[in-house]
């Protein structure tokens, strides 16, 4: 084994620690920003509240109830404004 190979090896278990460290810390903000309730929704399509139940009533998009709560994924808001647009 080389120098080199030494060197990489003390910096990978520096490193490794770290980052998995920041992925555990920057994890739950990752589904914080993912899923949104209902006022955010909204604010996210850019459309008022009222409307914003009307088009779910409409179109049939459902929450993800997490821990007893109605969270909207932004992903499926995304998909359905994709497929109003195919229209």
């Amino acid at each position: 084994m080389n120098v080199l190979e030494i060197n990489k090896e003390a910096l990978r278990s520096l490193v490794e620690p770290l980052v998995e460290q920041i992925a555990r810390d920057k994890a739950p903000n990752i589904v914080a920003q993912r899923y949104v309730n209902t006022k955010d929704a909204a604010k996210y399509l850019g459309v008022s509240f009222p409307t914003f139940k009307k088009w779910v009533e409409e179109k049939n998009v459902y929450p993800v109830v997490i821990a007893g709560a109605k969270r909207w994924d932004k992903q499926d808001l995304d998909n359905e404004l994709e497929r109003e647009k195919r229209k």
